[in-house]
């Protein structure tokens, strides 16, 4: 009996503000235009009328937003869960995450061949409900996956981040400055995501 092909499973790190999410949408994008199928959901800054980052929100290929984190004002009363200055909405975020997630790790249904997961971090963490959908992403493999994590050694280890980030056939890639740009770099993963 002949082994199942193991399907491509990129995660891209690097630190904050590298160009991770930018990345990602490129090669969403890219993806869509070759026809692949693609689902999944990746994360954009809120910004306030003078260019400071307030928050976060998170999007899907579905074009559906929610809120991820804003930052909690002085006098706000909910009890959100914090992450450093942010309150995270979990609720929301659950809402709009999981069920693509559900339905790319289930059998018997339609998914896409590509899913993309940005980011794999403490805020999304809060959810034990998106830990669960996520560990089950990765042992199902039943699409291909990208993924974004935090640069190693910021902060105490997530071990759901070093997991993935030793996964045995993760494809590691580092984002820096120097390679953010690169085409070749680029062109590279964009194969490995493209069904042959």
């Amino acid at each position: 009996m002949s082994s199942l092909p193991v399907l491509p499973f990129i995660v891209i790190t690097g630190p904050p503000g590298v160009g991770k999410t930018t990345l990602v949408c490129k090669l969403m994008k890219q993806l869509q235009e070759k026809q692949v199928s693609v689902a999944g959901f990746y994360t954009t800054e809120k910004r306030d009328t003078h260019g400071n980052r307030i928050g976060f929100n998170i999007v899907t290929t579905e074009g559906m937003t929610a809120p991820l984190a804003a930052i909690k004002s002085d006098g706000d009363g909910t009890r959100l869960p914090m992450i450093g200055r942010y309150a995270v909405d979990v609720v929301g975020f659950e809402r709009v995450a999981l069920p693509l997630m559900e339905k790319a790790s289930s059998a018997g249904v339609a998914k896409a061949s590509v899913f993309i997961v940005d980011e794999v971090g403490k805020m999304e963490l809060l959810s034990d409900t998106f830990c669960r959908a996520l560990a089950s992403l990765l042992d199902q493999r039943r699409c291909a996956l990208l993924l974004t994590i935090p640069v190693a050694g910021r902060g105490r280890p997530l071990p759901v981040v070093e997991r993935i980030r030793g996964h045995p056939h993760a494809l590691l890639v580092t984002l820096n400055r120097s390679n953010r740009n690169d085409a070749a770099l680029h062109h590279r993963l964009l194969e490995a995501l493209t069904p042959h």
